[in-house]
């Protein structure tokens, strides 16, 4: 029998969301039952979509066409850019698939849409008014909008440096904590009589998703402008930084609570192929997974497959 899960933690960043939503896919008997969501990053557009009712292959179609997936990287463009236009263009494809749905409305905020999937999704930012890490969930913050809750979460060096709205500013938590996963917000109920401890509580099942994205500088890096080879400089200290720090994380967690998905960074414009090879290899992690096996392993046969093909 497969292991069920109560919570869920993800922290994505750039391209490595494909890849999480592989492992997603071939995992989701796992997640069916999943209520309570807790994301940091670009994660939260994993669960945004979740909300709107959307599978992992649908979603992976959405974000396809969507260019802005690849600057998703602490610092992964140097070169100015407006950021009002940015934010103006992400709140507008946000409200566009709010719209496509009957039951949401662009305004909809974490009460009424928790109350109508019965997900419960928590926000994990950075305040910068406040200096802390906060979370947002319809707990604590119930008519709070649903997008303001995604666009503070993707505030990024090279998308837009921060986020404002009701009387607090919010900015890019990579830079503070690139994985917040203390953080989660979990279901806590009093243990019973039959259960085998005598008191307390009882603590939901949660599984913690560690990306650890490798970053190379490739060929095509180079005719992303002047400043590639600094950025690309700054990516892969980053992805260093991020892979020293949820070793750290695991080494106190046990296989069933967490798992390390493999991915890799990539900048620019993703061709359909290379998404597709991204998100089988999240697939391939999440049959590892399944079979309780080392998930770097199967990683690194697949990319042995692909390269022998090529």
């Amino acid at each position: 029998m497969s292991i069920s899960y109560d919570s869920l933690f993800l922290s994505n960043n750039g391209t490595n969301i494909f890849t999480t939503l592989g492992f997603l896919n071939r995992t989701k008997k796992m997640t069916e039952r999943t209520k309570f969501w807790n994301v940091s990053g670009c994660g939260s557009l994993i669960i945004f979509f979740r909300l709107l009712g959307y599978t992992y292959p649908q979603i992976i179609n959405i974000l396809s066409e969507f260019k802005l997936i690849s600057t998703m990287i602490n610092g992964s463009s140097l070169i100015p850019e407006s950021e009002d236009d940015k934010r103006e263009y992400i709140n507008e494809w946000l409200s566009t698939h709010l719209e496509k749905c009957d039951f949401f409305s662009p305004k909809i905020n974490l009460e009424e849409i928790s109350k109508k999937t019965n997900l419960f999704p928590n926000f994990i930012v950075y305040s910068r008014k406040d200096q802390k890490i906060i979370q947002i969930n319809p707990e604590n913050s119930p008519r709070t909008k649903l997008i303001d809750c995604v666009m503070a979460s993707i505030c990024y060096v090279g998308v837009y440096e921060e986020y404002c709205f009701g009387d607090n500013i919010y900015s890019n938590i990579s830079s503070i904590d690139c994985f917040p996963c203390f953080y989660i917000y979990r279901e806590v109920q009093p243990i019973g009589k039959n259960d085998k401890k005598e008191s307390g509580h009882s603590v939901g099942k949660c599984l913690i998703i560690g990306n650890i994205g490798k970053f190379e500088q490739s060929p095509r890096d180079q005719k992303l402008g002047p400043l590639s080879k600094i950025e690309g400089k700054i990516i892969r200290q980053y992805s260093e930084h991020e892979k020293y720090r949820i070793d750290n994380i695991f080494s106190s967690f046990d296989n069933e609570e967490s798992v390390k998905v493999y991915s890799f960074y990539r900048r620019g414009v993703l061709g359909k192929e290379e998404i597709k090879t991204l998100y089988e290899l999240g697939e391939n992690q999440g049959t590892s997974f399944e079979q309780k096996k080392d998930t770097q392993e199967g990683s690194e046969q697949f990319i042995t497959s692909i390269q022998d093909q090529n």
